[in-house]
């Protein structure tokens, strides 16, 4: 009984394990994060794809350019330039920049754009639908972390108190 306990362990500890990585996806591909000719360009991107908590969204761009992070439907269609509601918000002038953003809790919808001038409205955004981890098949997340290890020290202790009492039975069967 208590090898079968540790053979379930493994395979769950190895099936979590083999679940957590996270996608990295560049934002327009080769492309980058820059005004497009096509309005539609991010929004065809994005729509290929998909996205969970824990996945990184990679912006590599030159020049004058921002990023604003929203989940607010109204401000990504009119191209709310105002940062104070921002989630994120990046912003450089006349450079290269490269910019991580790692997907947070909770799901749901969330608005990326550039707020430099009219690049907005010239088709630099796009939407993407957050999605959990549940589901029919598994979904990437964050690198490991405190809950696998929680899940190995649970299995390792139910281990422990299995084979403890495995040995405690043998030892009152042998006495008898």
């Amino acid at each position: 009984m208590g090898f079968n306990l540790i053979g379930s362990s493994i395979f769950a500890m190895i099936f979590i394990i083999g679940v957590t990585e996270a996608t990295n996806y560049t934002v327009g591909d080769s492309f980058g994060w820059s005004v497009p000719s096509n309005k539609s360009f991010y929004t065809d991107w994005a729509s290929t794809k998909k996205f969970f908590v824990g996945d990184n969204l990679i912006f590599n761009w030159n020049g004058n350019h921002s990023i604003k992070i929203t989940m607010k439907t109204i401000d990504y269609e009119s191209c709310n330039s105002s940062w104070f509601d921002a989630l994120t918000y990046l912003v450089t002038k006349n450079g290269t920049a490269m910019s991580i953003h790692t997907i947070d809790a909770p799901i749901g919808y969330r608005y990326f754009y550039c707020i430099v001038g009219n690049h907005c409205e010239l088709g630099q955004k796009f939407s993407i639908n957050v999605q959990s981890h549940s589901g029919s098949s598994p979904a990437p997340a964050p690198a490991p972390s405190f809950g696998i290890l929680s899940a190995f020290l649970s299995s390792l202790a139910v281990y422990f108190f299995t084979l403890t009492r495995v040995l405690v039975d043998l030892e009152d069967n042998l006495k008898i």
